[in-house]
C-alpha cells in the first residue's frame, strides 16, 4: 500500500435497523468521511452517538437487523480491533495460536505459520515473545491481550484498522504505550486506521484527523490541532472543554514546537 493512498469513502452514508414490532428507527444519516493510507482518523462521541455503528458498518459487521444506505467504498481488507480483546481472544487457545488462525485462514502453509505468527507478536510489541506466545489469554494483562489481538489483525495484511476504545479498559501507562504502538504502525505500515473513542485526548495523541458524531451525525470534521484549538459546533466545544486538563495533549503540544 503506497502512502496517501484513498483507502476509505462514505458519501451520504446511514443505517437503519428493524425494530422487533416492524418499525424502523434511523441509526445513522448522512456520514461522509475519507481516509487514506498512512494516516488516522478518530470517530468520537459519547455513548450513542453512532460511532461503532458506523465502525461495524465499514467493517461489514452489523447484523441482519441493520440495512446501509448511501455510497460506502474501501480498498483491500478491513481489520477490526475490539474494545474487549480478552473476549475477542478464543479463550482455550495459546496466544500464538490467534495469530496463527488468521493466517491459516489466509491460506499460508502450516510449516511456515509459527514463525510468520511469532513474528508478528514482535511487530505488536509483545516482550519476550517466546514466553507470551505460549500463554492463554486469561493469563495475559490487558495490555498483552490487546497486543496479541493486534498482531492477529496486522496478521490478515489489512488496509484499514479499526481500532474499537483500544485504550479503555487500560492503565495510564499502558495507554500511552499503546497509543504510541499504535501511531508508529499506521506509519510504518501505511494503513488508514480508524479509532473509535470518546477520549479526546486519546484522539489527539493517534490521529490526524477528528470526526465528531452526536446522536447519528457527523456535526465537524477536520485536523485534529484546528479541532482541538478551534472547535466550531456546539457539541463539539463542549467536548473539548472537558479535557481535564487545558492545553494540547502531549503528542499535539511535540507537533507545535
Amino acid at each position: 500500500m503506497l502512502a496517501n493512498e484513498n483507502v476509505l469513502t462514505t458519501e451520504g452514508f446511514g443505517v437503519t435497523v428493524t425494530l422487533p414490532n416492524g418499525e424502523t428507527k434511523v441509526l445513522l444519516r448522512d456520514v461522509s468521511i475519507s481516509l487514506k493510507s498512512g494516516r488516522a482518523i478518530a470517530i468520537v462521541g459519547e455513548s450513542g452517538s453512532g460511532k461503532t455503528t458506523l465502525a461495524k458498518a465499514i467493517a461489514g459487521l452489523l447484523p441482519t437487523t441493520m440495512a446501509v444506505d448511501g455510497a460506502l467504498s474501501t480498498v483491500g481488507l478491513v481489520g477490526y480491533m475490539f474494545q474487549d480483546a480478552g473476549n475477542a481472544l478464543n479463550p482455550t487457545r495459546r496466544a500464538v495460536w490467534q495469530v496463527e488462525e488468521a493466517l491459516r485462514a489466509l491460506g499460508m502453509p502450516r510449516a511456515r505459520r509459527r514463525a510468520a505468527a511469532l513474528e508478528y507478536l514482535q511487530r505488536a510489541e509483545v516482550p519476550d515473545v517466546d514466553r507470551y506466545s505460549r500463554r492463554y489469554p486469561h493469563q495475559l494483562s490487558g495490555g498483552l491481550a490487546q497486543r496479541v489481538l493486534l498482531a492477529a489483525v496486522l496478521a490478515a495484511n489489512p488496509s484499514i484498522l479499526i481500532a474499537d476504545e483500544p485504550t479503555s479498559a487500560l492503565d495510564v501507562t499502558t495507554q500511552a504505550r499503546i497509543a504510541t504502538l499504535l501511531r508508529r504502525l499506521v506509519k510504518e505500515e501505511n494503513l488508514g486506521m480508524i479509532l473509535i473513542t470518546h477520549d479526546l485526548t486519546v484522539a489527539a495523541q493517534i490521529c490526524d484527523d477528528i470526526a465528531v458524531m452526536h446522536e447519528g451525525e457527523l456535526v465537524e470534521q477536520g485536523d485534529t490541532r484546528k479541532i482541538l484549538e478551534s472547535p466550531q459546533h456546539e457539541y463539539t466545544r463542549k467536548l473539548v472543554g472537558a479535557l481535564p486538563h487545558r492545553g494540547l495533549p502531549a503528542r499535539m503540544e511535540e507537533k507545535a514546537d
